[in-house]
């Protein structure tokens, strides 16, 4: 299990047990997510420009037409932020984490 109460800037900087895990992780999730959004592909994007810290983005890739950005950075405008069903995106959140907690090595606080 992943030690979430260390920080580390670079995935790098973790060991080969605990690089392991967090690749497991974002595999989980990002099966996870394919089954639930569908998505045309999931990018795994690994950035830290802002604030250097190991996490990942997992974004579902759409077809050109229905992107908000473009392939630009995803604006916050394009986020819908509080015109969400918040039930939705409870259930989507549950689903989401099922895969991860039902993974007994999984690194997701329960």
């Amino acid at each position: 299990m992943i030690d979430t109460r260390r920080h580390v800037a670079e995935p790098t900087e973790l060991d080969e047990g605990k690089t392991a895990a967090f690749r497991r992780d974002v595999l989980v999730l990002g099966r996870a997510a394919e089954a639930l959004y569908e998505p045309l592909r999931m990018n795994h994007l690994l950035w830290g420009n802002q604030i250097p810290r190991a996490h990942r983005h997992c974004v579902r890739g759409r077809e050109a037409a229905a992107d908000p950005a473009s392939g630009d950075p995803l604006s916050f405008e394009a986020l819908d932020l509080g015109r969400q069903d918040e039930e939705q995106l409870r259930a989507n959140a549950r689903a989401l984490r099922e895969p991860l907690i039902s993974d007994g090595r999984s690194g997701v606080r329960r």
